[in-house]
């Protein structure tokens, strides 16, 4: 017995039972969190964002929140009111405990002066400045620290930044909320002081999600509860109300029943059945401990317009069963619907579901659970469809769906009959202009543009949007990439024979190193097991002596390949030695090579990375705001040591003026700031790219060209450089997600016409089926090239969300279609009652979806904005195609599915 045959046979259980898994799973509901970080949205797995952890850790370098004081006082930054705020609000803020470093500003920094008897350094505001000749030595000492232009000041000097160190571990909602809490004290008319950075856009991003689903005002009623953080515009005074985009999409869902069956019973089924699944959908989530992304949190109102398609059809076909026998029973109109209707509807929730399901293959977590969930609701949807619907339209009486006035009101399909008979007879001319169409959309679709990034999801008339732009225009950037700059080479070992020691040089296989450049400058040693020669006027029957050991150890300073080995060049003396050595003949030879310590004391290591500094800083074509790195830091530490003289803001010329600037930069800044500059053994150090704009092509382009030039100037010295940071995940999140578009679509495509060919035995019909969907994917390609509209993380889930539903149409008209050629209509008359019958509840079906997914439009992120405008034009484009193009197509090619003749049968009844 099918589901739904035991659904009608058995109602009540069938409603009980329902309710009862419902309300059975909710308390997962209370278990459902947010995750709006950056990383999230990044596959876990790669090697950008594993070492990204790794910098962290081993630098101990977190995102900063921003907090900048912007005053409008004449002398900017010098005016005395303007410096105690800074200075009152930095120690207000130094209690907050977040587990990393202090926080950094201009009241919490050394200076080069020291208190007087000692060799304590001063903080720059140390004493407080309250004359002019005060102020003035001010500007002397920030003239001198030019690493705090653009980080701690701002380029006209009227702004001061507070930098705030936040580990991901910390709660973002709290940390915004105690933030803004210690801030709104010191807000004047004098200073505008405002919040900005990566943690508070978390934050802000969190609540925009919530807000847009819940609406303004159950919002604030939940965080007056204490439920979450008040953090965010939606708690500010004077915060426009937004409404709840969930409400809105029922409230369209629940117009658009009561206009096409004029019944509450018809409005309140569908309404049902998308609370149900929602509330399954989500505590599920809850008990699974899987959070809600950015991705996921649309998915209520993606399911509230497609959870309900199926409603549309099976309650015009009940409708129809009711008009037909006026006499019938509910029960009996209920078997007849079920038994034309369960099949498409299985085969449409196939489809939807599996084009969901496609994004199981991305390899970004968000989108995988997004398109995980969607399936799981749909899936429900459909369970819901083929039971409880058709149990409890077997239980209410059919005058509450349907008056018996409109019971014996004919109905009138004249105008579907008529648009798709006109398409049927200029078939050549429709298929020639969609042919003509099709080739044109790559012209448009070229200019598609590949760009994310966590400021894109918010819009330029935000706050935090605009804190942002103002962080970038005054200071080097709010977008931080990170180099790592590793002079340490390669750790190996193993023997040699005496034919590897040459004259030239020592011989080694190619395969111990990627590169030569990783053996330059490292420290060699190599071990001999020799007898050593015989003294002059020893006989010559005299007993050889012991067998003794002979080690060298030298400096590698130079690396050619020869003959598919490398040759490395030793220190003259060394290399003397090594000749010495083979004379000897050893029974046997070691070498060991390792890093050679303390290369980035050597003024020559120093220089290049300075080089590097300027090269990248040069490039503010590509964004690049300011760069702060190693060479910068003891550049100015040098000319802090020569009594500010600007002459000496350069390199240190020998080795120990470098190792006196490291200690000179630990006394003063201390040793905290030191190890997140250059590591112990002095091989590694960091470099700070500030970005006014994490544009992905122009941060592509100058990753590219730091890669050029470490080719160029830094592989020859055994330098490697690699990139961390907001700006690094984001590239590797956006490469993903061209990897997730190309396999989402492809195998989105490609199960879909499977599992329709396979339900319908023919592969034509499973091609028949996509070509809508197919259409559609190239009409929103095209429309983002033309419009401008970037492949974000959420506007990469159109193509498959859009092969999900697009197919939809084309099943339940090719089912009908199929079902009157059975019964011995001819193609062409079969097509033009098909689409007669089921053009009302396509039609209303996809103006639904449409604009329930333009409910997405309402959003306050642009990506789901982007998203809803893109859906609906998908979905508009299948109506058209499936109308419009397919019977034309099918018309031309005249399947021979649709063309054998046959007697009608129980499962396809003929069409009345």
């Amino acid at each position: 017995m099918t589901m739904w045959k035991y659904a009608v046979d058995r109602p009540r259980r069938i409603i009980l039972a329902g309710i009862a898994v419902v309300i059975g799973i909710s308390p997962g509901l209370l278990r459902l969190r947010l995750r709006t970080d950056g990383n999230a949205l990044v596959p876990p797995d790669s090697s950008d964002v594993l070492f990204d952890a790794e910098f962290r850790r081993n630098w101990g370098q977190e995102d900063n929140t921003v907090v900048v004081i912007d005053t409008d006082r004449p002398d900017g930054i010098y005016d005395l009111d303007a410096l105690a705020t800074l200075r009152d609000l930095t120690a207000a803020l130094e209690p907050l405990d977040t587990g990393a470093d202090e926080v950094m500003s201009l009241a919490t920094e050394m200076s080069d002066r020291v208190h007087g008897g000692t060799l304590d350094f001063r903080p720059i505001l140390d004493p407080f400045p309250r004359t002019p000749d005060d102020l003035a030595e001010l500007r002397s000492v920030l003239n001198a620290y030019k690493v705090y232009h653009g980080t701690l000041t701002s380029h006209n000097a009227s702004a001061f930044a507070i930098l705030i160190p936040t580990p991901r571990e910390v709660d973002r909602g709290a940390f915004h909320v105690a933030v803004e809490r210690i801030i709104a004290g010191f807000r004047s008319p004098a200073a505008r002081i405002y919040v900005a950075g990566p943690p508070i856009a978390e934050s802000q991003l969190g609540t925009h999600i919530l807000e847009d689903l819940l609406g303004t005002r159950l919002l604030r009623w939940i965080a007056s509860r204490g439920l979450i953080e008040p953090a965010g515009d939606a708690f500010a005074a004077g915060a426009p109300t937004r409404v709840s985009m969930v409400l809105v999409a029922l409230a369209i869902m629940a117009g658009v029943f009561l206009v096409a069956f004029r019944r509450l019973s018809a409005v309140l089924l569908p309404l049902g059945e998308v609370g149900a699944c929602m509330v399954f959908t989500f505590a599920l989530m809850g008990w699974l401990d899987i959070p809600v992304y950015l991705t996921t949190a649309v998915v209520p109102v993606l399911l509230t317009a497609i959870g309900v398609a199926d409603e549309l059809h099976v309650f015009t076909r009940y409708r129809q069963a009711l008009i037909d026998e006026p006499t019938a029973t509910g029960r009996d109109a209920v078997i007849t619907t079920m038994l034309e209707m369960w099949r498409p509807i299985t085969a449409t929730a196939i489809t939807s579901a599996i084009g969901f399901a496609s994004f199981l293959f991305s390899q970004i977590t968000p989108v995988r659970m997004f398109g995980l969930f969607m399936a799981v609701g749909i899936v429900f949807c459909w369970l819901w469809s083929l039971t409880v619907i058709p149990a409890t339209l077997a239980v209410i009486k059919p005058a509450r769906f349907l008056s018996p006035r409109q019971r014996h009101r004919a109905t009138d399909r004249s105008r579907a009959r008529g648009v798709v008979r006109w398409v049927i007879q200029r078939r050549s001319a429709v298929l020639a202009a969609t042919t003509l169409i099709a080739m044109g959309a790559p012209f448009a679709i070229r200019r598609v543009v590949v760009q994310d990034s966590w400021v894109d999801a918010f819009s330029a008339a935000s706050t935090l949007r605009r804190d942002i732009d103002e962080v970038n225009r005054d200071f080097f950037g709010a977008h931080l990439l990170k180099i790592e700059f590793d002079t340490g080479g390669v750790d190996i070992s193993g023997t040699v024979t005496a034919a590897d020691v040459t004259p030239d040089g020592l011989f080694l296989n190619r395969g111990l190193a990627e590169q030569p450049g990783q053996l330059m400058h490292q420290r060699l040693e190599v071990v001999a097991m020799a007898r050593p020669p015989k003294p002059a006027g020893t006989p010559a029957d005299a007993p050889p002596g012991d067998l003794m050991k002979f080690s060298l150890q030298s400096e590698i300073l130079g690396v050619a390949e020869q003959g598919g080995r490398f040759v490395l060049r030793l220190e003259p003396d060394a290399q003397t030695v090594l000749s010495m050595m083979r004379d000897w003949k050893p029974s046997e030879w070691t070498f060991s090579v390792s890093p050679a310590v303390s290369r980035l004391l050597d003024p020559a290591m120093v220089d290049a990375a300075g080089r590097l500094e300027s090269f990248i800083e040069s490039r503010s074509d590509l964004t690049v705001g300011g760069v702060q790195g190693y060479h910068e830091h003891l550049a100015t530490t040098y000319c802090l040591i020569r009594a500010r003289n600007e002459a000496y803001r350069v390199t240190p010329p020998s080795q120990r003026d470098v190792d006196e600037c490291l200690t000179r930069y630990r006394n003063v800044r201390g040793q905290r700031r030191l190890d997140q500059l250059v590591d112990q053994d002095r091989r590694r150090c960091t470099i700070t790219v500030f970005l006014k704009d994490a544009n992905f092509v122009a941060v592509g382009r100058l990753l590219h060209a730091v890669r050029d030039f470490e080719l160029r100037e830094l592989t020859p010295l055994g330098v490697r450089l690699r990139f961390a940071g907001d700006v690094a995940v984001s590239q590797s999140m956006i490469a993903a997600i061209v990897s997730t578009q190309t396999i989402s679509l492809v195998s989105s495509l490609a199960t879909v016409w499977l599992v329709t060919a396979i339900l319908s035995r023919s592969c034509l019909w499973g091609l028949l089926c996509v070509v809508p969907a197919v259409l559609a994917v190239l009409a929103n390609f095209a429309a983002m090239g033309a419009g401008g509209i970037p492949l974000g993380v959420a506007t990469s889930m159109f193509s498959g969300m859009t092969i999900g539903v697009g197919v939809d149409f084309a099943i339940h008209l090719l089912e009908r279609t199929r079902m009157l050629t059975s019964a011995g209509r001819n193609l062409d008359d079969a097509l033009t009652e098909a689409s007669a019958h089921t053009g009302t509840p396509i039609v209303i079906d996809a103006i639904s979806v449409a604009v329930g997914f333009g409910v997405l439009m309402l959003s306050q992120v642009p990506a789901n904005q982007r998203l809803g405008a893109l859906t609906m034009i998908a979905v508009i484009t299948c109506l058209l195609a499936t109308f419009v193009v397919l019977p034309a197509l099918v018309c031309t090619l005249r399947p021979r599915f649709l063309l054998a003749p046959a007697a009608p049968s129980a499962a396809h009844p003929a069409s009345p």
